[in-house]
Formats: C-alpha cells, sequence, structure tokens
C-alpha cells in the first residue's frame, strides 16, 4: 500500500487498512520509530472499557478528582509505553 504526504505532513490511510484495523474517524495513532529505522504506530483505544478497575478504592476510601486524574494519565503512559518495547 502507498500513500502520498501532503503539503502539511498529512496522509491518508488506505481504505482496506482502515478496514483491516477498524479505524474510524477521529481515533489517534501514536507513531514511533523502531530501532531498525522503521515507523511504528500504536492504535490509542482509550475509552472506558480500558480504564475500567483503574480507579477502583482498594484502602475504602473516596478518590479526589485529582487522584483519578493522575491515576489515568499514569496507566495510559504505561499503555504507549508497552507498545514501544
Amino acid at each position: 500500500m502507498e500513500t502520498t504526504i501532503t503539503s502539511k505532513g498529512q496522509v491518508t490511510l488506505p481504505k482496506a487498512l482502515r478496514e483491516k484495523l477498524r479505524l474510524k474517524a477521529g481515533q489517534k495513532l501514536v507513531f514511533f520509530e523502531r530501532q531498525d529505522g522503521c515507523l511504528g504506530f500504536h492504535i490509542r483505544r482509550d475509552n472506558l472499557d480500558a480504564v475500567i478497575g483503574i480507579l477502583k478504592p482498594t484502602d475504602g476510601r473516596t478518590r479526589t478528582v485529582e487522584e483519578m486524574t493522575e491515576a489515568a494519565r499514569q496507566a495510559a503512559a504505561e499503555s504507549v509505553l508497552a507498545t514501544l518495547k
């Protein structure tokens, strides 16, 4: 499959690839350079299912909005780092 980079640095993913990967408009892709020089990407699937359970208190106390935000941030960062390994 081949695509062209526009003057704005944008590319269009071929329809066959979008369908194969079940990509929808508005989804986020995280690009990274692999050690072999190839370009890789990770499909961000940050939805409610991805974060269920990470905010569940284990000590019985209620979490603040700030604590929940930080827990979600950490989980997202760990998810991205896992794809780079």
